[in-house]
């Protein structure tokens, strides 16, 4: 066997012998008031918060197309066409 091989089969002997670099985080065990926690929860609220900004964002932008094609609507109606022109 190369020495890589044996390496790697030692590193993973040592990691299945000691369980202690097995176990979960605190939060899995049930510590909800642990560091680890507020800040899983401070990370969910930041995702939600960019989510709602560019939410908003898309809004903002329809509502500025909505405008802007109403205004050269108007625009364009109060152009008059003569009638009749050459002939």
């Amino acid at each position: 066997m190369s020495r890589r091989l044996v390496g790697i089969l030692l590193l993973a002997g040592a990691v299945v012998l000691v369980p202690a670099a097995a176990d979960a985080c605190p939060v899995c065990y049930g510590d909800i008031d642990g560091p680890v926690a507020r800040g899983i929860n401070n990370g969910i609220l930041a995702m939600l918060a960019v989510v709602g900004v560019v939410q908003v964002g898309f809004v903002t932008m329809f509502v500025g197309m909505w405008r802007r094609g109403k205004t050269t609507r108007e625009r364009r109606e109060s152009l008059k066409v003569i009638d009749g022109g050459m002939r």
